[in-house]
C-alpha cells in the first residue's frame, strides 16, 4: 500500500528509501562494478535533483561524495562544472525557489559535513576532467555554490564540518593548477580566482581573528588555506607567465584590469595580514601551550610560503613592501621563543624538531640569504635585523603603555618574553646598532625599571638575608647568575620567572666590555631619580653578570666593575640606614620604625600597633623599607660581582669584602 501512495509524504519516503538504497549500495560496489554503473547512476542523481527535499539533503550529499570519491580513485573522467551547476541549482531552489521550506543556511552539523565532503571529492576530479573548469563563465556558478560553504566555516558548526569546508576551499586552490607550464593557463587560473579573492579572504580572516577562544586547529588550517589563495594570486609562477604573454594574449586574457587589482590589493591584504598576526601573536595568554605551538607553526607556514612563493610581487612591487616587512615581523616574533641567535651564516634545519621557533628561525636564516631586502640597498640580514630593532622598539613601547593602565600582567609578562628572545636574536652586532641609536636603549631600560617597580606594602623581610654560595661557579658550564638574597614583591606581577626575563635583557644587552659599558652608564644616570632605584640596581646585578660571559680580557672586565662600584661609592651610600626625617635619639623615635616593621619584629620601647591617623609614621615607615630595600640589593650586587671574581679566577678585592 505504502509503494502504490501517490501523497506527498509517500513520495518523500519513497526517495529517501531510493537514497538509502544507493548509499549502502556504493559502500559495497566493487571498482568494476561501479564503472559500469556510473553512467546510469549519475543518470538517477541527476532526476532525483528537481525532487530531494531539504530533509533528504544529509542522504543526498552523502551519496554524491561516495559517487565522487570512487570516481576521483578510479581515475574515471567527471564533469565537474556540470556537477557543481547541478548542486548550484539545488541550493538555489530550495532557498529561495518554488517549494522552499526553510532556509539552506540552516543544515545541522552532519548535512554541512556531507555537503562540504561532496564538494571536496567532486573537486578532486579535476585532475581527470577533460573541459575547463576556471573561466569566466563559470565563476559566478563556483561563487554561488562555496558562499555556502563559506557559510558553514563562518557559522557556529561543530569543528568537523569547518575543517571540512577549510579543506574544500584548499581544493579549489589545488586541484585547479594547470597540468602544463602552459602561460594561457596559469594566467586564467590567476585572473579567476582573483574574481573570489576578495569575499573568501574577508571570510578566511575572521575566522581566524574574529572567534576569541574558538578552535586553534580551524585557526591553523584558515591561515594555511590563506596562504595558498594568496600564492594562487601573486605567485611567482603566475607572475613569469603574465610576463611573457604576448601583447595579443595579454589582451585576450583582460589582464590589464587584472594587474591594476593586483596592485589595488596590496592596500586590502596588507592591513587583513597585519591585523592577523597581531591578533595572533596578542591572544596567545589565552591559549594553551599545545594551541600557541600549533598557532606558531601555522604562522611560520603562512609567513615563509608567501614570502617565498610571491617574491617577485613583494619585491618589485612597492605597494606590497609593507606586506613583506610584516611577514618578515611574524617570523621574528616566533623566533624570538628560541631564544637564539640569527646568525648569518646558513641554519641547518633538524628534522627532529618540532619546535614553530626553531622552524622560525630556520626560515629567517634562509631569507637572509636571498635578496629579500634589494629595494632596501642592503643585504638580507641587514634587512631582517633592522626590523628585529622595529619589533623590539614597538614592544617596549606597548608594554609602556600597557603600564600605564595596571593592565593584565599575563600581557606585560608576555611583552618582557618576548623582548628578552629579541634581544637575544639580535646577538651582539645587533644589540650594539641598539646601543648606537642611545634613546632607544635608555628608552628600554626605562621600560624595563618600570616593570619592575617593586611593591613596599607586601615586602616583608621577617627572615635574615641569606644565601648558599658554596657551589661558586668555576667554568663557563656554570655561568655567573644574579644573586638574590630575599624574596621580591612587585607591582605588576608576582611569578619570579618574570624578573629572570627582565634581567635577562640585561644580560643580553651587555655581551661586550663597550656595551656594559654603555648600558652601565644608563643605568648609574637612572640611579639619580629616587624612585627609579630600587629596579635598576636590580638591573646592575644583571649587567654584571652580563658582563662576565661576554668577550673581553678578564683584566678589562675586572677594572669595568671596579669602575662601577667606584662610582657607586662616590655618588650613593645605600647602606646608610639613616632617616634624616626622623629623630632617632629618643626610645620614641626609634620605636616608632622598629615597632611595625618587619613584621613580627617587635621594639622594646612601643607596640606594634601603628597609629592611622600619624602621617608621618606611616610616611617614615615606607621611608625604612625603602632604605632597607636598597641596602639590600646593593648586598645584592656586591654578591654578584664577588661571584665574577671567581668565574675570572682572579682573587677577590680587599673593597667591599666585609
Amino acid at each position: 500500500f505504502f509503494y502504490k501512495c501517490e501523497g506527498q509524504a509517500c513520495r518523500e519516503m519513497s526517495i529517501r528509501s531510493e537514497l538509502n538504497s544507493i548509499r549502502t549500495w556504493l559502500e559495497a560496489v566493487a571498482p568494476t562494478d561501479l564503472i559500469e554503473q556510473l553512467p546510469q547512476l549519475n543518470a538517477k542523481l541527476h532526476d532525483l535533483l528537481g525532487v530531494v527535499r531539504h530533509r533528504d539533503l544529509e542522504i543526498y550529499f552523502a551519496v554524491y561524495g561516495l559517487v565522487y570519491g570512487l570516481s576521483a580513485l578510479l581515475k574515471v573522467p567527471v564533469k565537474v562544472l556540470s556537477k557543481f551547476n547541478e548542486i548550484s541549482t539545488l541550493l538555489f531552489r530550495l532557498s529561495v525557489g518554488e517549494g522552499s521550506d526553510r532556509p539552506i543556511v540552516n543544515l545541522s552539523d552532519e548535512c554541512a559535513l556531507q555537503f562540504v565532503t561532496a564538494i571536496e571529492r567532486l573537486l578532486t576530479n579535476l585532475p581527470y576532467c577533460q573541459e575547463i573548469f576556471l573561466h569566466n563563465d563559470s565563476m559566478p556558478i563556483i561563487a554561488h555554490t562555496f558562499s555556502i560553504v563559506l557559510g558553514i566555516l563562518r557559522s557556529p558548526q561543530d569543528i568537523k564540518p569547518r575543517l571540512q569546508a577549510l579543506r574544500a576551499v584548499s581544493a579549489l586552490v589545488q586541484y585547479t593548477k594547470p597540468r602544463n607550464d602552459l602561460a594561457d593557463a596559469w594566467a586564467l587560473r590567476a585572473v579567476c580566482l582573483s574574481k573570489i579573492f576578495p569575499g573568501f579572504s574577508q571570510c578566511l580572516f575572521a575566522t581566524i581573528v574574529g572567534e576569541k577562544g574558538r578552535s586553534s586547529v580551524v585557526k591553523a588550517s584558515a591561515l594555511r588555506v590563506w596562504a595558498s589563495l594568496i600564492e594562487s594570486c601573486l605567485g611567482d609562477k603566475s607572475t613569469s607567465c603574465i610576463e611573457s604573454l604576448t601583447k595579443e594574449n595579454f589582451v585576450k586574457l583582460g589582464l590589464s584590469e587584472f594587474t591594476q587589482w593586483r596592485h589595488d590589493a596590496a592596500s586590502r591584504i596588507q592591513p587583513l595580514v597585519r591585523k592577523c598576526m597581531e591578533t595572533l601573536s596578542s591572544n596567545v595568554i589565552d591559549l594553551s601551550s599545545s594551541a600557541v605551538e600549533r598557532l606558531d607553526h601555522a604562522v611560520v607556514d603562512f609567513a615563509s610560503s608567501i614570502c617565498v612563493a610571491c617574491s617577485m610581487c613583494l619585491n618589485q612591487q612597492e605597494a606590497y613592501h609593507k606586506l613583506q616587512d610584516d611577514l618578515v615581523c611574524s617570523l621574528i616574533i616566533v623566533a624570538t621563543k628560541s631564544h637564539s641567535p640569527l646568525r648569518q651564516e646558513r641554519v641547518i634545519a633538524d628534522p627532529k624538531s618540532d619546535s614553530a621557533s626553531a622552524s622560525a628561525l630556520f626560515h629567517l636564516s634562509k631569507l637572509s640569504q636571498n635578496s629579500i631586502a634589494s629595494r632596501c640597498a642592503v643585504n638580507g640580514f641587514e634587512y631582517i635585523r633592522k626590523l628585529a630593532f622595529g619589533v623590539l622598539t614597538r614592544s617596549s613601547s606597548e608594554l609602556n603603555s600597557l603600564l600605564d593602565f595596571a593592565s593584565d600582567g599575563r600581557a606585560c609578562a608576555m611583552l618582557l618574553k618576548r623582548m628578552c628572545g629579541l634581544v637575544e636574536l639580535l646577538h651582539t652586532d645587533g644589540v650594539g646598532f641598539l646601543i648606537e641609536s642611545g634613546d632607544c636603549l635608555e628608552s628600554l631600560c626605562r621600560t624595563i625599571i618600570r616593570f619592575l617597580t617593586f611593591d613596599l606594602d607586601n615586602m616583608r623581610l621577617t627572615d635574615q638575608l641569606s644565601v648558599e654560595l658554596t657551589d661558586l661557579p668555576s667554568s663557563e658550564m656554570a655561568p655567573v647568575v644574579p644573586v638574590h638574597l630575599f624574596q621580591k614583591f612587585f607591582k605588576y606581577f608576582r611569578q619570579p620567572a618574570i624578573l629572570n626575563d627582565a634581567e635577562r635583557v640585561v644580560i643580553a644587552l651587555t655581551s661586550t666590555c663597550a656595551n656594559f659599558d654603555d648600558v652601565s652608564q644608563i643605568l648609574m644616570d637612572l640611579l639619580t631619580t629616587t624612585e627609579l632605584q630600587p629596579a635598576t640596581l636590580q638591573l646592575l646585578s644583571a649587567s654584571v653578570c652580563g658582563l662576565a660571559l661576554s668577550s673581553g680580557e678578564p683584566s678589562e672586565k675586572i677594572s669595568l666593575v671596579t669602575s662601577l662600584f667606584d662610582r657607586l661609592s662616590a655618588e650613593h651610600n645605600f647602606l646608610d640606614m639613616s632617616d634624616p626625617t626622623v629623630d632617632t635619639t629618643t626610645p620614641q623615635g626609634t620605636s616608632a620604625l622598629v615597632s611595625s616593621w618587619p613584621a613580627g619584629k617587635q621594639g622594646t620601647y612601643a607596640s606594634t600597633a601603628l597609629p592611622l591617623g600619624d602621617r608621618s609614621i606611616v610616611s617614615s615607615t615606607h621611608n625604612l623599607k625603602e632604605r632597607t630595600l636598597k641596602a639590600c640589593l646593593f648586598i645584592e650586587l656586591l654578591a654578584t660581582a664577588s661571584q665574577v671574581r671567581v668565574y675570572l679566577f682572579l682573587p677577590l678585592p680587599n673593597i667591599y669584602t666585609t
